[in-house]
């Protein structure tokens, strides 16, 4: 599968090579752009801003809080502008419930599918794929990751799933 990757992190640099390993094609955005570099030699596409991974079915999204996620999103809406109707955004990072329900309002509006998908685990978790993943939002949205919780997780647990576009 084609997919985006935004925020290198403890986190988010052990779930990028694990979703290399599995064979997935992958495309890597981080500020510092030297921790992207060495994803690369795994294959990794490295490109320069955040909304260059949004020509994937899914985009992910790994930052620290809301405030990077928001900074990442709202402070010049290329990102947003960038993802293309259909295109999950699979958020992984941990977030308030305003922020991941202001995303769905905003990605449904867009014919977007936003898929808020914490993970729980620590950098070594991560990085023998024994993630534990919560995932929430549009049935096709979830069918559609499956692959990636599978490469990154233990165990994947659904909660209550949605159509899409549902409002």
């Amino acid at each position: 599968m084609k997919v985006g990757f935004i925020g290198l992190g403890k986190m988010g640099f052990p779930m990028a090579a694990n979703l290399l390993a599995a064979g997935h094609q992958v495309t890597v955005y981080n500020r510092t752009k030297s921790k992207a570099d060495e994803l690369a030699t795994r294959g990794a596409i490295v490109v320069g801003a955040p909304e260059d991974c949004c020509d994937s079915s899914v985009v992910i999204t790994m930052l620290s809080d809301d405030n990077a996620l928001e900074e990442l999103l709202f402070s010049n809406n290329k990102f947003l502008d960038a993802l293309l109707p259909n295109t999950v955004h699979l958020c992984m990072s941990t977030i308030s419930v305003a922020l991941s329900g202001k995303l769905a309002e905003i990605h449904d509006n867009a014919r977007q599918i936003y898929v808020a998908a914490p993970v729980f685990g620590r950098p070594e978790v991560a990085a023998s794929r024994k993630l534990l993943i919560v995932a929430a939002g549009p049935k096709n949205g979830i069918e559609r990751c499956s692959p990636l919780f599978e490469a990154l997780a233990k165990k994947t647990f659904v909660l209550g799933s949605t159509p899409a576009h549902a409002n």
